[in-house]
């Protein structure tokens, strides 16, 4: 059984003027203060995700940006060495025409890789095909390679079929 102090307390619990206030600036709090943090959470997050989104958005327009002015100089450096080689004689020793394209490749770091190829019938090189191929290795060296096998056949391969159709010195 319960003392007599305990039910005097118990009667008394909610009619003190110390527990009723404080039960109610609680209600109050809690329902003011509940809905407003709510509210700031969701602008908050809202807020967040706008502005991650805007930066996402600028990156990518900033890369794309940056990887269209490089492939420009590419295609512009591409053009000055297809502009070389018309000028060129074709029978121009085969290691002056590899040296050429090592240079080329070695003064245009965004190149991993650039290839002469010659049309055989057309090239000065006693009919035989003919494709220097120089490219950077794993290790970023550049190593040669010849294109012009039984094995790689160059002449069906479409990097150099758009080439040859299109009838100009032409990046693929």
């Amino acid at each position: 059984m319960r003392s007599e102090k305990q039910k005097i307390a118990t009667q008394r619990g909610f009619t003190s003027i110390s527990t009723r206030l404080a039960f109610w600036m609680l209600l109050v709090i809690v329902a003011v203060g509940g809905p407003l943090a709510v509210y700031d959470y969701v602008a908050t997050r809202r807020a967040m995700m706008k502005a991650v989104s805007d930066k996402g958005r600028h990156l990518v327009e900033l890369t794309m940006e940056r990887l269209a002015n490089r492939r420009q100089i590419v295609e512009n450096s591409v053009k000055v060495l297809g502009a070389t080689m018309v000028s060129r004689d074709p029978s121009e020793r085969e290691d002056r025409l590899r040296d050429l394209i090592k240079a080329f490749v070695l003064v245009n770091p965004d190149i991993y890789g650039s290839a002469i190829a010659y049309e055989p019938d057309v090239s000065g090189l006693e009919a035989k095909r003919f494709a220097p191929y120089v490219f950077r290795n794993q290790s970023g060296e550049l190593e040669y390679a010849d294109l012009a096998t039984d094995d790689y056949d160059y002449l069906s391969k479409d990097w150099y079929r758009l080439a040859v159709d299109s009838g100009i010195p032409k990046w693929t």
